[in-house]
């Protein structure tokens, strides 16, 4: 294709997506030419401008809390005893380790179908194993802090540690991902004096 012509010009901002869908080359004026390449610079100006804001993002804000979480999780130890993850999430924390850190899923990756382990909390699991850690994932850290942190408090757990992360989508954060991570700290109601080590 010869850009040099007018027959050119028009198949190329056509295949850019330019023009008007039954416009042919032989009604192709220097205005409707002008008027495209406006159009067009237009359009890769607002792409380049929404990839320089991204990609700035990109180096300002963690894509995923996922490292930062395995990195506290190895700092204390967590991973050398039982240890709960809850949500699809957890499989980019799990990634960091050479061996499934969770109790209560039994593989180390999600499986997104039956029994949906890691899925719902399931009480008398937690007490039986009485795990020192829990792994929470969210996409709405506020949503997780006012359903799902109060059961795990109630437990006997506190956070100790947040990891957050941002997934971005154009010029805006197309949704959170975060971690959540909770140490025992006291014993549940559920649970004999004898079974709970704070310095464990």
């Amino acid at each position: 294709m010869d850009i040099r012509t007018t027959t050119g010009r028009c198949s190329l901002l056509r295949s850019l997506g330019c023009g008007s869908p039954g416009q042919t080359s032989k009604s192709a004026t220097p205005s409707v030419l002008a008027s495209a390449g406006r159009r067009t610079a237009w359009s890769s100006c607002r792409v380049f401008c929404a990839a320089v804001v991204v990609i700035r993002r990109e180096y300002l804000y963690p894509y995923s809390g996922a490292e930062d979480a395995a990195r506290y999780l190895k700092s204390v130890g967590a991973d050398h005893g039982p240890m709960f993850g809850f949500l699809y999430g957890i499989v980019a924390v799990q990634a960091y380790f050479d061996h499934n850190i969770f109790a209560n899923i039994p593989t180390a990756y999600y499986h997104q179908g039956l029994p949906f382990d890691g899925n719902t909390f399931k009480v008398d699991e937690l007490q039986r194993v009485n795990p020192e850690y829990l792994v929470a994932y969210a996409q709405r850290p506020e949503v997780m802090l006012q359903e799902s942190i109060p059961q795990f408090t109630a437990q006997g757990y506190e956070i100790v540690h947040f990891s957050d992360g941002y997934y971005l989508y154009k010029r805006s954060v197309y949704e959170r991902e975060v971690y959540f991570i909770l140490r025992r700290t006291r014993p549940s109601a559920g649970q004999a004096p004898s079974q709970f080590d704070p310095g464990k």
